[in-house]
């Protein structure tokens, strides 16, 4: 994203090979995120053409709502470390509950990372979780391995 040409070579490759970009969610990683001129310029241009765009790791390093609204985003991905033992303690699930309903009414669709069990299912679908993802779901897999890999009726992302 550094790069003054990232966007433009991007579009190019995805045009080239004729692949619609409305079908690809680019993530930048929150933690990483440096809010530049250049940085929010790609996104935009990225945006404008059709790509979606996701935050990833929002709620660790230096999160603020400023930067959903800066650079458009379409996903917000909740770290982990928000979502884990929301449901033994109040706090954390207060903070969880009042983050979620912001992002929900800035428009985003929220994925909630860290979901290990059903508790942790139910209490993000009672908060409106659009997407949900941790290893109630399934373990990191070897792409060779998906092949034999079981969804038993879940998505995977």
């Amino acid at each position: 994203m550094k790069n003054p040409e990232f966007a433009d070579n991007l579009i190019s490759y995805f045009s080239k090979l004729n692949l619609l970009p409305n079908s690809v969610v680019l993530e930048m990683t929150e933690s990483r995120y440096e809010e530049t001129a250049l940085i929010i310029e790609q996104m935009a241009i990225l945006k404008r053409f059709g790509f979606q765009i996701a935050i990833d790791d929002f709620g660790i390093g230096n999160s603020n709502f400023s930067r959903v609204e800066k650079i458009e985003c379409d996903y917000v991905k909740l770290d982990k470390s928000l979502v884990i033992g929301i449901d033994t303690n109040q706090s954390k699930r207060s903070i969880l509950k009042a983050i979620s309903q912001v992002l929900l009414s800035l428009g985003k669709k929220t994925v909630f990372e860290g979901i290990e069990n059903a508790e942790l299912e139910s209490i993000a679908i009672d908060y409106g979780a659009n997407f949900l993802q941790g290893f109630h779901y399934g373990k990191p897999t070897q792409i060779t391995d998906l092949s034999s890999f079981q969804l038993q009726g879940r998505i995977v992302i």
